[in-house]
């Protein structure tokens, strides 16, 4: 029996070949964070109808902010590309708690901004190692694509932690993630990549 493409079962079952053929093949790889598939739940399925890749990191351009009780107003920055420089760029950071703040959609970095405010808390209360979260130039419009590039930022703070565990002597469970809107996206995708990492807040609304 010949199909009719336009019938209903013709319809469900191209849909059925397609989205299986993105599950294959659609992915994009950026080492040495691994790669990202726009299969389903992050391609075409009932609740994303788009299917948009996350840039790269060079687009997306994550700096990773220090703040610590000797620095607690000028920041040390680190670019997300080169975590493996973090010991010689952070050399007050020591083992001890780490606060990791992530900002969301349209949002940017200030020195008067809701970030601060908390890093600024954080600093009051106890002697932590405060990171603020630079992803500002992969928040910006289209939403699908910002929530794409949110899986990348994701990764990069889970190697950033991987490398300081590993040069530091922190634990995953000394850090604490706490994002706002896709910056709770994020927090979760790093939460993802991580055993045993301390905790992780999401925040809706400010």
């Amino acid at each position: 029996m010949k199909l009719n493409p336009f019938s209903a079962v013709g319809i469900l079952l191209m849909t059925v070949c397609s989205t299986d053929g993105i599950r294959k093949s659609d992915e994009v790889c950026y080492p040495p964070l691994g790669c990202f598939s726009t299969a389903p739940p992050f391609g075409i399925s009932l609740q994303r109808k788009l299917i948009v890749k996350p840039k790269s990191p060079d687009d997306i351009g994550t700096v990773f902010k220090l703040y610590t009780r000797i620095n607690p107003t000028v920041p040390v920055d680190l670019d997300a590309r080169k975590v493996d420089t973090a010991t010689a760029t952070w050399p007050d950071f020591q083992a001890k708690p780490v606060k990791i703040i992530v900002h969301g959609f349209l949002q940017a970095v200030t020195p008067d901004d809701w970030l601060s405010a908390i890093k600024n808390e954080l600093l009051i209360e106890g002697d932590y190692n405060v990171i603020i979260v630079d992803w500002s130039k992969g928040n910006k419009p289209p939403y699908t694509q910002a929530t794409a590039n949110t899986r990348v930022v994701g990764a990069q703070i889970a190697l950033l932690i991987h490398k300081l565990v590993e040069s530091s002597g922190i634990k995953n469970s000394d850090v604490h993630i706490i994002g706002h809107s896709l910056g709770s996206h994020i927090a979760g995708y790093a939460g993802e990549r991580l055993d045993e990492l301390g905790r992780i807040t999401g925040m809706l609304g400010l």
